[in-house]
């Protein structure tokens, strides 16, 4: 009769990879250290790319970005690791924003001109690129309570205050503050007196 007959094959798994990554952060300043992307487990470097133009690698293999030869935006970046034999290419992409100081603030406009034991009087300033609050300063700090809210501040002059106060702003961001703006002089003058 017939005789059984049997065959082996030898047969590979392999994991396909997985480019997965991410920065430890969202966003970094052009002054700050140097930024290296992290790995989840299972997942390895590739050759990293990113768009817009602007964005500029330290070493396109580890994923390090020069942040300091880098222009401020937002960049997406790309992870990704070439097909091979038993597996096809893959690849993972995440945002990352590079931020610069604020620029310099615009003067405050607002009222100039006004009597002794004036009203709460309204200032504002130009909205900036690349800003995220704004901190408002007067000079003298006897003058009034300032009240600020982003490009805008409210002054509530103090009682009986006469003379010349100071009025400046400057953006600030995740970098820290911008160059002050030149200060709005307020003139406050005195109510005439009874004879």
């Amino acid at each position: 009769g017939l005789c059984p007959d049997t065959a082996t094959i030898s047969l590979s798994v392999v994991l396909s990879p997985s480019a997965m990554f991410g920065y430890p952060q969202s966003a970094y300043c052009v002054s700050s250290l140097n930024p290296f992307p992290v790995f989840p487990p299972g997942s390895s470097a590739g050759t990293f790319t990113s768009s817009p133009a602007g964005l500029v690698f330290a070493n396109l293999f580890t994923g390090e970005i020069n942040l300091a030869a880098s222009t401020p935006g937002v960049y997406n970046v790309t992870n990704t690791i070439p097909p091979s034999a038993a597996c096809p290419q893959v690849s993972y992409t995440t945002n990352v924003e590079i931020l610069t100081l604020p620029p310099p603030a615009v003067m405050p406009q607002g009222t100039t001109i006004l009597c002794e034991n004036p009203a709460n009087t309204q200032y504002s300033t130009t909205s900036l690129p690349n800003t995220t609050s704004y901190t408002w300063t007067l000079q003298p700090p006897a003058a009034g309570i300032l009240q600020s809210s982003g490009p805008n501040a409210l002054v509530n002059w103090s009682d009986n205050f006469i003379g010349n106060a100071g009025i400046a702003v400057s953006g600030t961001n995740a970098c820290g503050s911008g160059t002050n703006s030149l200060p709005l002089i307020i003139h406050i003058n005195p109510l005439p007196k009874e004879t």
